[in-house]
């Protein structure tokens, strides 16, 4: 569920901070103490994605706002700003009425699937251009279901570099496993592959005729690196890139597998001492690191890293978090290596060496892993300030 403030005060605050990486540090420190505390509810966790953005951004980086419904609509300065309640455990009740009616039908279609049409999301050999990061990967997922769900065709997953999905994940309340009886090694397959930098998407996709065009195929396969925030694409809208629908979307597709949850829990324990204390995270989408070939500029590096670290520990302060260590995640070796000398007092990091998923160098599937299991700390944090990422992103919808 997102929760935005109505309050005039907070959204002054809002465009202020939207500016302030020329102006005051102090704005932002309030905003972020405002964004996490100004709606405190029992049982559930609330989540700040803070300030290190000037917009929603699509897959390339680029700003794309959006309305409710997906749509284009004008700059918003407090998108990036808003704080995110969610349940800690995904439930039906929290689910647009059309997810549960599809999760009813894909269930009930795997009944017979001999009889099924199906649409698969691929991640492979094939297609790796097209899903280079976790971020682009799951977010492409849901957009495959929105597609899915349009068509009336039964979602699967099938991502195997640098190692199978279910490595990670076993499947929650719609199981997008592929399985040999379903028959689909000789069916009649159309193939979409589109994103930044290569095709565009689909022309039958927006003009209307992609039922009349694919209604033969048993079959259809799609893979991309970029997500819809405008709506583009046919069918239901999955709202902003950080919404209760695809929070929704990725509890129904995810439990995390026992390996994953058995690495998060000891992680836990080994830096915080107990796999149930709460702590604070901080996400900083750098570049640079093994696999992924420069470094990004999302934002002013210098600058981020000094808000972000500030905004951190005025949010541990004003959740009585002081004397628990910050967790500092990055994808940026140079900074994860001082954070793991202590340079920055008071935060800590994982040990794991950062890494690309799209890179297929030696230990490309302890990457993967280790990757996860950063999300996870990411997703449980009971405060996070998250960067303009997929990996971000996908930690606050989780």
């Amino acid at each position: 569920m997102r929760v935005q403030s109505t309050t005039k005060d907070f959204r002054a605050l809002t465009i202020a901070a939207r500016q302030r990486f020329k102006g005051c540090l102090s704005l932002l420190l309030l905003l972020c103490e405002l964004a996490c505390a100004e709606h405190p509810v029992p049982h559930l966790r609330t989540t700040s994605r803070v300030l290190l953005a000037d917009s929603a951004t699509d897959g390339n980086g680029n700003g794309k706002a959006t309305d409710g419904n997906g749509k284009g609509k004008a700059h918003d300065p407090d998108a990036a700003a808003r704080a995110i309640v969610r349940r800690s455990q995904w439930s039906w009740p929290a689910c647009p009425q059309w997810i549960l009616d599809y999760a009813a039908f894909h269930k009930q279609a795997l009944v017979n699937p001999a009889n099924a049409k199906y649409m698969l999301y691929v991640c492979d050999h094939e297609t790796r251009n097209y899903c280079p990061g976790l971020g682009d990967r799951l977010r492409a997922m849901q957009e495959a279901f929105k597609l899915a769900q349009y068509t009336n065709r039964t979602l699967l997953f099938h991502w195997s570099i640098p190692a199978a999905l279910e490595t990670i994940f076993s499947p929650a309340e719609i199981d997008w496993r592929m399985q040999k009886e379903f028959g689909l090694d000789k069916a009649f397959n159309m193939k979409y592959y589109w994103g930044t930098g290569f095709e565009p998407i689909p022309k039958e996709m927006t003009d209307g005729s992609f039922i009349k065009v694919t209604q033969d195929a048993k079959l259809l396969t799609v893979s991309t690196n970029q997500y819809d925030p405008r709506g583009i694409l046919p069918g239901m809208s999955l709202g902003g890139i950080v919404s209760n629908e695809r929070s929704c979307l990725f509890n129904a597709f995810f439990k995390p597998s026992g390996m994953l949850q058995l690495k998060v829990d000891e992680m836990r324990r080994q830096l915080f001492g107990s796999s149930t204390t709460p702590y604070l995270a901080i996400h900083l989408r750098l570049g640079g690191f093994a696999g992924e070939w420069k470094v990004i500029e999302r934002f002013n590096q210098f600058q981020g890293l000094m808000a972000g670290l500030s905004c951190a520990k005025d949010l541990a302060h004003a959740h009585g978090l002081d004397k628990m260590p910050i967790l500092l995640l990055t994808d940026n070796a140079l900074l994860r290596e001082h954070v793991r000398k202590g340079t920055f007092s008071g935060f800590i990091t994982t040990p794991f060496d950062a890494g690309h998923t799209s890179g297929s160098s030696h230990g490309a599937e302890e990457v993967l892993v280790t990757s996860f299991v950063d999300m996870a700390l990411l997703a449980q944090a009971q405060c996070f300030v998250g960067s303009p990422s997929g990996f971000s992103d996908m930690a606050l919808n989780w």
